[in-house]
């Protein structure tokens, strides 16, 4: 388990960020957004080596990461 991933964020206003983690036998696995004051939202996502991530956020093109600390602004 856990080998492929899919961070589909689907942020709110009204709670302002979300974030969450989950230990796997690759590492640990984790991911949240928050706005920004100019109105863009942030997300982060931390993907351990092993694990192959598919990125769809509403704005971007899909995308798919592998291991690794990545942030994105939208």
């Amino acid at each position: 388990a856990y080998e492929n991933i899919t961070f589909a964020p689907h942020p709110d206003k009204r709670i302002g960020f979300a974030r969450a983690s989950v230990d796997t036998k690759f590492g640990k696995i984790s991911a949240g957004w928050t706005y920004l004051d100019s109105g863009k939202v942030r997300y982060e996502l931390t993907v351990p080596s092993g694990v192959n991530a598919t990125v769809k956020i509403d704005g971007k093109d899909e995308i798919t990461v592998s291991g690794g600390n990545y942030t994105f602004i939208v």
